[in-house]
């Protein structure tokens, strides 16, 4: 039996507000399971997207999961059961530039 252990795969408190970023690609021969936690570093409401693309596309507005979705300040949001295979990622992006993205999960061969 292979184990598999979680792992953090990637962190990222994006600055540029204007844009997506790319938070997470799964690698070559891997899929994952993934969890994205934000958290919303100010003290003021935030709004955050997030857009899960697939290995060679890119972040078009059919493939986002969050838009604009309000995060209260100091406050924390979670999202679990991500699955993505080979080559697809995961694009995030802050209104403002106070939330942070965490991506953990486990990957698979």
């Amino acid at each position: 039996m292979t184990v598999v252990t979680p792992k953090i795969f990637a962190q990222l408190k994006p600055s540029d507000t204007s844009n997506v970023n790319l938070l997470y690609t799964v690698p070559a021969g891997k899929r994952a399971q993934v969890t994205i936690f934000i958290c919303n570093q100010g003290s003021n409401f935030e709004a955050f997207r997030i857009a899960l693309v697939p290995s060679g596309g890119s972040p078009v507005t059919a493939r986002f999961i969050a838009w604009d979705t309000p995060l209260i300040g100091n406050g924390v949001f979670s999202m679990t059961g991500i699955g993505l295979d080979v080559g697809e990622s995961l694009w995030v992006k802050s209104s403002f530039g106070q939330l942070s993205f965490t991506a953990t999960g486990i990957e698979m061969s």
